[in-house]
């Protein structure tokens, strides 16, 4: 899982006056392969098995075609990589028993190595996953497991791999379910199972590496909590969380039923702890935000929930949702473009929400911008740059069946905001010269990120990130750096993840 996840938004203020602002349209980003389209020349055989990940400006994208695995790097033009696999693509192909099937998820080390987990069939244990663990050029890291991969076969029965993520310490962690019974009676059970960086299982984990438990009956997705602690969602709003070593955490639970219910497809844990789910409910796009402990955070959306729904006609099958560095939310889905019409077919719906859990109507009026291509596309991962522009992985249909087909936007980047302050903050000299100092109280303890934009949005750089001070009265001079000429600027102050400052302020340099 991704942590900086998975899966949305961009937050950069376009301001061209104290009280005037623009936003910008929706665009892919033509700096990126084909007028910002790249797709391959593989099939895609599964509507379940794609995933992005994004490192050193690189873009990786997996997924299973023709009983084999496959991951692509794209430098960031969208161009293949010529130092990876074969013209930047790597085909994984284990033995002639077995074949990669559907579910294919991804995360890259912080060496560049690329842990994959997937679904696999074979004759003789049937459908399993497979852990397994690429060098950064492509070949199999066969120091993982001494063979490169794992193969999890849970005594024979049907294992389904659903989420694997990456460790502060290296650790390797996979989620998924077993799946077993008769016709008329069927049960699933989630399964966790962790491993050393060295690919053998992990034995402070549950003793064996492995966990199976009915306590959800699937493992679709999990994310870290800063102290080491578990957080699991099964398919509904459902979430439970285990301790590093194994042991199930009762004095946790996520658990939305009735009305407020419906599917979820991404689950991320931000810096300071806070949970968000991502699914659908009714006829939109829905992101839940709770609390570290559980309990739902009222102050985002209405009551915890945020809800972005499309017109009577259009049901928006949500697929996938993430955050970006200043905590606004893309959703991505798909929709048909036309009941109407004789050439109806599937869009993408990408919807922006605030990191109030407002729908953002400075993206588009309704919250929504729509990619109409067509022809059918099927979005399946989103994943969000560094600098916040917005990429997609999904399939497109053509004459020769499904092909694998990579996304990227550009100017999504348009939250449009007026000067607002909510915190008793004060800046001097006005205008600022080579120096601004911020003077501002405290109420009690708080973490502090000061960033500073010009007036197209884009940022410039963070002041301070992460600077945590104790309640009382503050003084923070920024040096202001010479290439950041004359003229008029953002300054915007977020306290414990919270907005509570934008303040418009001219620098006039002395020389």
């Amino acid at each position: 899982m991704k942590k900086y996840f998975y899966s949305l938004i961009t937050f950069i203020i376009v301001l061209l006056h104290s009280q005037t602002s623009v936003a910008q349209s929706e665009t892919l980003d033509n700096t990126f392969g084909d007028e910002g389209i790249v797709e391959f020349e593989e099939s895609a055989i599964n509507t379940d098995g794609m995933s992005l990940s994004f490192k050193d400006d690189k873009i990786y994208f997996a997924f299973c075609s023709d009983n084999k695995a496959f991951v692509v790097r794209l430098l960031i033009d969208g161009s293949y990589d010529p130092e990876f696999g074969i013209d930047g693509v790597q085909e994984i192909l284990l033995n002639d028993s077995i074949t990669f099937s559907h579910k294919i998820r991804m995360e890259i080390q912080d060496d560049n190595k690329i842990m994959l987990v997937a679904g696999t069939s074979s004759p003789i244990s049937g459908v399993d996953f497979c852990i397994l663990r690429l060098l950064d050029n492509g070949l199999i890291d066969s120091t993982f497991n001494n063979v490169g991969y794992f193969i999890f076969d849970n005594e024979g029965l049907t294992d389904y791999p659903r989420d694997i993520l990456i460790q502060p310490d290296e650790k390797i962690l996979v989620s998924g379910y077993s799946y077993f019974g008769s016709s008329d009676l069927v049960f699933r059970h989630l399964i966790l199972v962790r491993f050393l960086p060295n690919g053998t299982l992990d034995s402070t984990f549950n003793d064996i590496g492995i966990l199976e438990s009915d306590i959800l009956d699937r493992g679709n997705f999990i994310a870290l909590q800063s102290d080491g602690k578990i957080i699991v969602c099964d398919g509904g709003i459902h979430a439970k969380r285990f301790n590093s070593n194994g042991d199930y955490d009762n004095s946790f639970e996520i658990s939305i039923t009735g009305p407020w219910g419906g599917y979820s497809h991404s689950l991320w844990v931000n810096e300071f702890d806070t949970i968000f789910i991502g699914g659908d409910s009714n006829h939109g796009p829905t992101v839940y935000k709770f609390l570290p402990d559980g309990n739902l955070y009222t102050d985002f959306g209405e009551e915890g929930k945020s809800e972005i729904p499309g017109d009577f006609l259009t049901h928006i099958n949500s697929e996938n949702a993430a955050s970006d560095s200043n905590g606004n939310i893309f959703t991505v889905g798909y929709h048909d473009s036309d009941y109407a019409s004789d050439n109806d077919h599937l869009v993408i719906d990408l919807a922006k929400i605030s990191m109030h859990g407002v729908a953002d109507s400075t993206f588009s009026e309704d919250a929504h911008s729509v990619l109409n291509l067509s022809y059918d596309i099927w979005p399946l991962d989103i994943l969000i740059q560094p600098d916040d522009k917005v990429v997609i992985a999904g399939m497109r249909s053509t004459w020769d069946g499904w092909k694998p087909i990579c996304i990227r936007y550009d100017n999504l980047n348009t939250y449009v905001a007026t000067e607002s302050t909510f915190q008793d903050f004060s800046f001097y000299p006005v205008p600022a010269n080579n120096f601004v100092t911020i003077n501002f109280p405290l109420e009690k303890e708080s973490e502090i990120k000061i960033s500073i934009y010009d007036l197209q949005g884009k940022r410039i750089q963070v002041i301070e990130n992460h600077l945590k001070l104790n309640a009382g009265s503050h003084s923070i001079t920024y040096n202001i750096p010479n290439y950041i000429q004359d003229g008029n600027y953002l300054f915007e102050i977020l306290l414990n993840g919270e907005p509570s400052m934008r303040k418009l302020v001219p620098i006039i340099k002395h020389n």
